[in-house]
C-alpha cells in the first residue's frame, strides 16, 4: 500500500503525532490516518484497499492504552495517525470531510462489501458504462419524477434492480457510483499505460 508521509491539505495547522504533542482526550479532532481494509476478490484472493486520508474522531485514553476513535473509517483499519488538527483551527474547515462526502464514502465501502461491487468486479462487469448509466439515473430520480422500481429512468441498466428511495439517499448513490466509474477508467488507464 502506497504510504502518504504528510497530510495534503497545504496552509493547514497540521501537528504530528508524537509523544509530547498527542490531542486533548475525548475532544473532537480531525486526524491524518493512514488506514487499509483486508479483502478479498472474486477469485478468493486477498486484496488491500487503501482507506488512508483526513478522518474525524477523538483520541481515546484508557487503561489498555490510547486509540483513535474514528467517526468515518472502522477503527480496525486505522494502521497510524500521523497528524491531527483542532476543527477551529484556520484551515480546518477546507481539510475536514463534510458530512455529504463522508456519506458517499461510506455509501462506495457499502457497496463494495455488501454487494461485493469490489474493484475487480466492476472492471469485469461494468465496462460498458453501467456505472455512469446507474449514477445518472438516481440523479434524475433524486430530482423528481414518477419513478418506482418497476419503472426506472430510460437509462437505467438492463437487468439491474432499480431501488429508490429518498432524494438525498439517491443522490448519495448517485455519487457513489460515479465515484466508482472513475476509479475503474482510471484502472483501465493506468492499465493500459502500463503496456505501452
Amino acid at each position: 500500500m502506497t504510504k502518504i508521509s504528510s497530510p495534503q491539505a497545504g496552509g493547514c495547522n497540521w501537528i504530528a503525532v508524537d509523544d509530547e504533542r498527542k490531542p486533548p482526550p475525548g475532544k473532537a479532532v480531525i486526524f491524518w490516518v493512514h488506514a487499509a481494509r483486508q479483502d478479498e476478490d472474486d477469485q478468493g484472493r486477498p486484496i488491500v484497499h487503501d482507506v488512508s486520508g483526513i478522518h474525524t474522531g477523538e483520541w481515546r485514553v484508557s487503561e489498555h492504552g490510547n486509540y483513535f476513535d474514528c467517526h468515518s473509517t472502522p477503527c480496525a483499519d486505522v494502521e497510524s495517525v500521523t497528524h491531527w488538527m483542532d476543527p477551529s483551527a484556520p484551515g480546518a474547515a477546507a481539510a475536514a470531510p463534510s458530512q455529504a462526502e463522508r456519506d458517499v464514502l461510506a455509501e462506495r465501502r457499502r457497496q463494495i462489501e455488501e454487494e461485493f461491487y469490489t474493484a475487480e468486479h466492476d472492471d469485469d462487469e461494468h465496462e460498458r458504462g453501467e456505472l455512469a448509466a446507474a449514477a445518472a439515473s438516481y440523479a434524475v430520480a433524486a430530482a423528481g419524477g414518477d419513478y418506482t422500481a418497476d419503472n426506472p429512468p430510460v437509462m437505467w441498466p438492463a437487468d439491474w434492480d432499480f431501488k429508490p428511495g429518498k432524494p438525498r439517499r439517491m443522490m448519495v448513490k448517485a455519487c457513489a457510483l460515479l465515484l466508482a466509474e472513475i476509479e475503474r477508467r482510471d484502472r483501465t488507464t493506468q492499465q493500459g499505460a502500463s503496456h505501452v
